[in-house]
C-alpha cells in the first residue's frame, strides 16, 4: 500500500484567476454600492471556488496506489509495471516520476500499465508516484506525491558494454577463442561399473576387468570447462561503466562454456559466487556497490580478471 503524502495546489488555472478577479470585483462593488445583487453574486462566486478547492484535495487523500514490478530490469530498457488505484473513481492524472515514467490518465478504483525507465542499476525498494486531480469542475488542480513500497526488490542490471571475454592463455588454461567450443577438454574417467547390454566397446575397463574377472566399463564425466572468475571493482569514479563491462565479459565467458564466478562487493561485505546465466549475472551487479571485491576463494587454475579502475 501507498505511503502518506499530502496534497499541495498545482498551477493556478486561468479560469480559477478569472473567477477570483470577478469575486473580488463584486466585493469592491457591494461595499461601494451597497447592492445586495452584488452580495448574492459574490456568494455564489465564492462558494463555487470553495468547493472546486476542496473537492480535489479530498479526493486525492482517499486515493491510494500500489505497484507490481517484475523482479528483473535493465538500465535505460522500459519495463512495465501494474498501477493500482484505490478510491472511489475521481479521474486522476498518473505519473511515475522515480524511476521516470509516462503520464496516464486513470479513474481510482482502476488498475492498469506504466512503463518506467530505470535511468540506472540497482535494486528498486519501492516507487514514487504523482496523482494530480482538478474535480468536476477543474479550476483547482492539486497533487500528492506519494512512495510506493514494491513486495520485492527490482534489480536493475547495468547496460552491456560493447565488450568480449579477452583471450585466456597461459598455462592450465584452456583458451575460448573459438565460440563453437561449448566444453572443450578431455573425457575424464571417474570409475568402473558393470557391463550392461548396448555399452560401447571402447569403454571397457580392461585392468579393473583382469583384476576382478568381471567385465566393467568406465564411468565417464564430461570435458572440463575452463574457470573464469571477474572481479568487478566499483570503487573508481564511474562505477556504472565498471558495472557494464564486468557484465559484458560475464556473459561472454558463459556463453563460450566457462564457468563463471564473480567477485563483488555488497551492502554486507565482499561476496564470491557462481553466475550460471545472464540473469544471475545482472542481479549479482544490480547489488553491487563501490567497495573492497572478494579477494580469496578462487577456484584453483582459473582465470582471474579484474574489471574497474583499479584494475
Amino acid at each position: 500500500m501507498s505511503g502518506r503524502g499530502l496534497p499541495v495546489p498545482a498551477a493556478p488555472r486561468r479560469a480559477t484567476v478569472v473567477l477570483l478577479a470577478v469575486s473580488l470585483a463584486l466585493y469592491v462593488i457591494a461595499r461601494t454600492t451597497g447592492a445586495g445583487w452584488d452580495v448574492v453574486l459574490m456568494c455564489a462566486v465564492a462558494g463555487t471556488l470553495v468547493v472546486a478547492a476542496l473537492l480535489p484535495a479530498w479526493g486525492l487523500l482517499r486515493t491510494g496506489a500500489a505497484v507490481e514490478a517484475p523482479r528483473d530490469a535493465i538500465a535505460g530498457h522500459p519495463f512495465a509495471c501494474t498501477l493500482s488505484l484505490s478510491g472511489h473513481g475521481p479521474e486522476l492524472v498518473v505519473r511515475v516520476e522515480d524511476p521516470p515514467g509516462e503520464r496516464v490518465r486513470a479513474r481510482a478504483g482502476t488498475r492498469g500499465t506504466v512503463t518506467v525507465v530505470p535511468p540506472e542499476r540497482g535494486v528498486l525498494h519501492g516507487v514514487r508516484v504523482e496523482l494530480r486531480h482538478a474535480g468536476p469542475l477543474g479550476l483547482f488542480a492539486w497533487r500528492r506525491c506519494i512512495r510506493v513500497p514494491l513486495a520485492f526488490g527490482v534489480e536493475v542490471a547495468p547496460r552491456r558494454s560493447p565488450v568480449a571475454l579477452p583471450a585466456l592463455a597461459g598455462a592450465g588454461h584452456t583458451p575460448l577463442d573459438d565460440p563453437s567450443a561449448g566444453s572443450p577438454g578431455a573425457e575424464l574417467t571417474r570409475g568402473a561399473r558393470a557391463y550392461v547390454d548396448g555399452d560401447p566397446i571402447r569403454l571397457l575397463h580392461w585392468p579393473a576387468t583382469a583384476r576382478t574377472g568381471t567385465v566393467l566399463v568406465r564411468e565417464m564425466e564430461g570435458p572440463r570447462r575452463p574457470r573464469v572468475v571477474v572481479v568487478a571493482d566499483l570503487r573508481g569514479p564511474d562505477p556504472e561503466s565498471a558495472a557494464s563491462r564486468a557484465a559484458a565479459i560475464a556473459d561472454d565467458a558463459l556463453r563460450r562454456g566457462a564457468r563463471v564466478e564473480l567477485a563483488t562487493a555488497e551492502p554486507d561485505g565482499p561476496c564470491l559466487g557462481e553466475v550460471v546465466s545472464t540473469i544471475d549475472v545482472g542481479r549479482r551487479l544490480a547489488r553491487a556497490v563501490p567497495g573492497v571485491p572478494a579477494a580469496v576463494g578462487f577456484p584453483s587454475g582459473a582465470q582471474v580478471l579484474h574489471v574497474g579502475s583499479t584494475a
